[in-house]
């Protein structure tokens, strides 16, 4: 997700069976804990954030680490299923 400044929820990807990969670039207005449910969903496997701080990417470093995903560094190759 890129530039998506309007969002402030993300409650319902906690939920989402089919997701694997998040990233979230340009996330300057919202907070790393904004995506918790992201993190908690267990068929996640590797995140990613950009939050245009240094405090903020790093908070969300420890979040993801805490979690056990994968940074976005570390992306699987695309498989079409």
């Amino acid at each position: 997700m890129i530039n998506m400044k309007g969002l402030s929820d993300f409650s319902e990807l906690e939920w989402a069976p089919a997701l694997e990969e998040f990233s979230l670039a340009e996330g300057s207005v919202q907070e790393p804990e904004q995506l918790l449910p992201v993190l908690r969903n267990p068929s996640v496997r590797c995140v990613g954030g950009g939050f245009g701080s240094e405090r903020k990417n790093h908070r969300f470093s420890t979040l993801r680490a805490e979690s056990g995903k994968a940074d976005h560094g570390r992306w699987a190759p695309f498989e079409y299923r």
